[in-house]
């Protein structure tokens, strides 16, 4: 089993917080690097980092590799906005776009001149309960988890907000070739039985005392796919009498909730969680 770290310079993670960030802890390098401390030991080094603009990177003249790297100079520009990026990438400004809007994918597909490829990926879209305190926090909070959980019609999720570009997840790991088959596919055949779901759900509701549902706040990334997918899914919830508020945000606001520790005020939040490589070790 191998995992590839990033080598830093003694100090640069500076003061590390309690309970923030994705591993429980959280460090300078979380909000943006100190290029004096980076160690830079791949093709490219860190020659400008503008927070919320730009990151420049430039060639290691003697790497090791002979022939590498090819390009001189990348250069990422951070765009909020989809449909600005969308346009330099039609424009020719830029040269690569990822994370393409599903329902523009056909769009750029069919243009001239641009080159799409759609690839199974290591990402899944993710409900987060906080079962540390509120609705769904104690005993009973359990119970409403699940109901939500069971309520949520997962192959209309991908056909209407990710149209056709994305894999229903059953169970607890994502689908992938690096998954086996008797992981990924688990609890199939129930999430795609309306029926079962629907027994499962009234159940789950009755255990909690709450047969005939209740309400709760989902703070979402303020991304449109986000929004949409939060809209979709309090639309399936409201068949169960589940009452979804889904109030979006800036994705660093989010994290800050979220992160927030124990006490965070949130009931639950819709993100989407991935790993860069596959490495069973941090699954």
């Amino acid at each position: 089993m191998t995992r590839v770290y990033r080598v830093v310079r003694q100090g640069a993670h500076g003061d590390i917080g309690d309970f923030k960030g994705p591993t429980g802890q959280s460090s300078k390098l979380t909000r943006g690097p100190r290029l004096d401390m980076e160690a830079s030991t791949g093709p490219w080094y860190v020659e400008e980092w503008a927070s919320g603009s730009q990151i420049t990177l430039k060639a290691h003249e003697d790497y090791w590799m002979e022939n590498t790297p090819k390009i001189d100079t990348i250069r990422f520009e951070i765009t909020p906005e989809t449909s600005t990026k969308l346009s330099a990438l039609r424009s020719g400004d830029s040269d690569m776009l990822d994370q393409v809007p599903p329902k523009d994918y056909e769009s750029l597909s069919n243009q001239p001149g641009i080159n799409t490829d759609a690839t199974p990926g290591l990402k899944t879209e993710v409900i987060y309960f906080n079962n540390q305190s509120g609705i769904f926090g104690g005993e009973d909070g359990q119970h409403l988890r699940r109901a939500v959980n069971f309520a949520i019609d997962r192959k209309a999720v991908v056909q209407q907000i990710f149209y056709g570009l994305a894999t229903p997840q059953w169970g607890p790991i994502w689908p992938s070739k690096f998954v086996p088959d008797d992981l990924k596919y688990e609890n199939q055949e129930f999430h795609q039985s309306e029926s079962a779901r629907q027994e499962a759900v009234q159940a789950e509701l009755d255990a909690a005392g709450m047969s005939d549902g209740f309400s709760f706040e989902c703070i979402a990334t303020q991304a449109q796919w986000f929004v949409d997918m939060g809209n979709l899914i309090a639309g399936q919830l409201t068949d169960y009498g589940i009452e979804m508020n889904v109030k979006p945000m800036k994705k660093a606001s989010v994290f800050d909730i979220v992160y927030g520790g124990p006490s965070a005020p949130y009931e639950a939040a819709l993100q989407d969680y991935g790993i860069p490589m596959p490495v069973p070790a941090d699954w």
